[in-house]
C-alpha cells in the first residue's frame, strides 16, 4: 500500500504505479480504445446516466472495460439447447430501440464478450419491425446446450 501521506504517493496510486490500479480520464467508451489493467477505472467526461464510469474487468489491452451504470440484464441460458442459433429476449428489452443512439449492447457467452455484426459473433433484429425494440439475437455459430448467455443493455 502506498504512503498516502505525501502527494507523491497519492499521485503514484492515480497513475497505477507498482501494480496499483490506475484512474483513466477521457471521452467516449474506452472499450477498444483505452489500454488498461484489471482493476483500473475510466472516468468518462462526456458520459451520461449509466455510462460515466467504467471498470477494467479482464485483460491488459484495450478490451475488457465494463460500464458501471444501471443496466437491464437478460439471461438466455435456458434457451441454449444446442439446436438453435436464434434467441429471443423477453419484453424488457423492447425499451431499447436504437443500438447506435440509445444503448450499449453487450452479450457474453460463458464469460466471453461477443462481437456484433454479420462477420462476427451475432446480429440483432426487431421481430415487430423497425422501432419496436431489439428482441432477437441470431448467433453466427450454434451455441452449445448449457452455454451461459447473458445480454446486458446499458443506456448511453
Amino acid at each position: 500500500m502506498p504512503d498516502f501521506s505525501s502527494n507523491y504517493g497519492f499521485l503514484l496510486s492515480l497513475i497505477g504505479s507498482g501494480g496499483i490500479p490506475a484512474i483513466h480520464v477521457g471521452t467516449g467508451d474506452p472499450e477498444g480504445s483505452e489500454a488498461g489493467n484489471v482493476g483500473d477505472i475510466f472516468l468518462r467526461t462526456d458520459g451520461t446516466f449509466g455510462n460515466s464510469i467504467y471498470f477494467k474487468q479482464v485483460g491488459t489491452g484495450t478490451t475488457g472495460w465494463v460500464p458501471g451504470g444501471p443496466r437491464v440484464t437478460h439471461d438466455l441460458t435456458a434457451q441454449a439447447t444446442g439446436s438453435t442459433a436464434i434467441f429471443v429476449l423477453n419484453s424488457g428489452a423492447k425499451g431499447f430501440h436504437s443500438l447506435t443512439a440509445d444503448i450499449l449492447f453487450h452479450i457474453h457467452v460463458n464469460g466471453v464478450r461477443q462481437l456484433e455484426g454479420i462477420v462476427n459473433d451475432f446480429t440483432v433484429s426487431e421481430s415487430g419491425g423497425a422501432g419496436t425494440g431489439f428482441d432477437t439475437i441470431t448467433f453466427t455459430y450454434l451455441p452449445e446446450s448449457g452455454d451461459h448467455i447473458l445480454v446486458d443493455f446499458l443506456r448511453k
